[in-house]
This record gives structure tokens, sequence and C-alpha cells, in this order.
């Protein structure tokens, strides 16, 4: 409709274009029109260039159907135009490029946050606990936790829940960060001694007997709102043995090894090593974009140095003696 000139259809199309920009899709347009329409196409070209259109095929059809090379059409664009379109896709690469290393630095932020926020409490109440730094986890130990072998809390086991687990959980669905906590996690290892399966399901028991603990006596800390929400995002995990802490000298420290991790994940985190992909993705477009309007250049570049050899060698002056002249 847009090339046959019906009403309204340059404007929808633009409209269209623009919105697939916006939403950085890489539009790709085929023509096909009969040989007699050509001449259509060069605007039409121009346009779509403008609009941010990644790839043209542009090309007239001809009688029996076959494509007509550009050439042939007469629809080659100019070196201005290849580097107008090249300096668009530069453009939108940086631009994306710039949005998503936005996106990457607030999710770091938020977690940083966080992990500041959760020692500074666990300072202020003058409790001593491990914080991974990178992670925000807190590591309890299970030897305190529970006896050998066993998966039921000790005495001194439920002593120490009751101190860490209020502190953590208020931090976490506080109005300020409980948008980003997308889920609160148990998770249970065991040392590397004995066999998987057995220490799978034992690191599972220990991992489900702290949430449940939690569960249960978190009335008495929480409200029936941040208590909703806790319940909504708390998972359970057994490891085994997997993940063990090593001693100075790389060895399994398997007395370290027998813990429980109390940790969270943020809701767009997992965003994050994607986001990361696309970013490095995005720089390797804006170097091919950068590249493709350096060949324009270069191209533009060689033809006019052409030119002016050509228009040098039109007005060079024959030798002398270079030859006789026909007298009429």
């Amino acid at each position: 409709d847009f090339l046959r000139g019906v009403p309204g259809a340059e404007e929808k199309t633009i409209a269209a274009l623009n919105l697939l920009h916006e939403r950085k899709y890489s539009v790709s347009v085929s023509m096909c029109i009969h040989r007699e329409s050509a001449h259509m196409l060069r605007d039409s070209v121009r346009l779509l260039a403008s609009l941010g259109v990644k790839s043209l095929k542009c090309g007239a059809m001809m009688e029996q159907g076959e494509w007509a090379s550009p050439e042939v059409a007469g629809l080659q664009l100019t070196k201005e135009e290849e580097l107008e379109a090249s300096q668009i896709a530069l453009d939108d690469a940086n631009e994306l490029m710039h949005e998503q290393q936005v996106k990457i630095d607030q999710i770091i932020g938020v977690k940083a946050e966080l992990i500041e926020a959760l020692d500074e409490e666990f300072r202020k109440n003058q409790i001593n606990v491990q914080i991974d730094t990178q992670t925000g986890a807190i590591l309890l130990d299970s030897s305190v936790l529970f006896e050998f072998n066993e998966s039921e809390l000790t005495e001194a086991g439920s002593q120490i829940l009751d101190t860490v687990l209020p502190v953590y959980c208020h931090v976490l669905l506080n109005s300020e960060y409980a948008d980003y906590v997308a889920e609160i996690i148990i998770d249970g290892y065991t040392d590397t001694t004995g066999d998987y399966v057995t220490n799978l399901s034992l690191s599972q028991q220990r991992a489900y007997a702290v949430a449940e603990y939690l569960l249960y006596s978190m009335d008495r800390f929480l409200t029936a709102e941040e208590s909703a929400q806790l319940m909504g995002k708390l998972s359970a995990n057994g490891k085994s043995m997997s993940n063990p802490i090593l001693d100075g000298a790389g060895n399994v420290d398997n007395d370290a090894s027998r813990r429980v991790e109390i940790k969270f994940r943020l809701t767009d985190e997992e965003m994050l090593s994607e986001l990361q992909k696309l970013v490095s993705d995005g720089q390797e477009i804006s170097a091919a974009a950068a590249a493709g309007q350096a060949q324009a250049a270069a191209g533009e570049a060689q033809t006019v140095v052409a030119d002016e050899q050509q228009a040098g060698q039109a007005a060079e002056p024959a030798p002398a003696g270079g030859g006789e002249q026909a007298v009429g």
C-alpha cells in the first residue's frame, strides 16, 4: 500500500517502523514490484534507512518474475545514504548498550545495598554471623544446629535461629527491598564423606527443618503482610556434598562444609547474566556498525579520489610531439 501510494499508508508505515525501532527490533524489508514501478523505490529506500531498517532487499521484478539487481533497477544507495544508515545502526547499538548497562548497574546496586543493610543490622544487634559479601548468604554451622547425622534442631540451634532469622527477614522484607526480593532460599549441605544420595536426603531434611522452624516462629517477629510475603518467597533445598568448602591448602574442610546457607535472589537477578551477554553482543554490533561506516566512508573517499584523477587526466595537455593532428 505504501509503494502504491494508498492514502494514509505512508503514515502507518512510518508509525509501525518507529514502534519496532523503539522496541529495538532489527527490521528487514523486502520490496517486490514490477520494473516499470522501480522509480518509486529510491525514496522508499531512503526513508526506510532513515528509520533504522537494518536490512534492505531492493530490486525490481522482471516480466518473467526474475529479480533484477539493484544496479539494473537503479536502486543503489549513495555513499552518503550508506554512511547515514551505518550511523543510525551505530547510534542504536550504543543506546541499547547504555540502557542495558544501566539495568546491570541497578541490579548490582540493589544487591550491594541489601548486603550492606544486612551487615549493618547484624552488627547493630551485636550478632556475630558470617555474611558472604558477594551473595549476601549467611552460613550457619550444621554441627551447632544438628547432632551428627541428624536433622532435628538442637536447643542451641533453635537459639541461633531465634537470633539470626528475625534480623535477616526484617531486612529482606522491608518495604525498601521487598519488591526486589524474588526468593529467600535455605540450602542444606553435608561433608564429602558417605554416598551422595544419603547426603542429599540429609541435607534436604536439614534445610526443611530450618524452613519449618522459620514458618512456625515468624508470627513472633513479622507482621501478617510480611509473613504472607515470606511464604510466597521461601524455598528449601538439599545440596548433598556439592560445593564443599576448602581450607587454605585447597583441601576439603569437612567441618566447614557441613552447613546451612540462607540467601536471597533478586527479581531481576536471573536477567543479569543475560544482560551482560547482550551488552557484549551490543559491543560487537557497535563495532560492526562502525566498521561499516568506515568502509562506506573509505568507499566515498576512493570515489572522490577516482573522480579527481579522472578530472586531472582530462585536463592534462597532450605532450609535445605526441602525434600529428589531422588538418582539413
